[in-house]
């Protein structure tokens, strides 16, 4: 039995731009079904995490190697 969940490609990164997405939907969707931890991977970042973890991810990874430099 799966102790986590990971949903990858949360979001669109430099990284992977045509990779297909995990939408706010889906983690709500796994949510309301799964019983384990739900962590969100890819295209996550300071603009966009709070409202990954409100869709319902427990966790997620945030890369600063994808951010852009300013």
């Amino acid at each position: 039995m799966a102790s986590v969940a990971a949903f990858t490609s949360v979001a669109s990164s430099r990284v992977k731009p045509a990779a297909v997405r995990a939408s706010h939907e889906l983690l709500s969707q796994a949510r309301a079904r799964l019983r384990i931890p739900i962590v969100a991977i890819g295209g996550i970042d300071l603009g966009n995490a709070a409202g990954v973890l409100r869709a319902g991810a427990d966790g997620e990874a945030i890369s600063f190697c994808d951010q852009e430099e300013k």
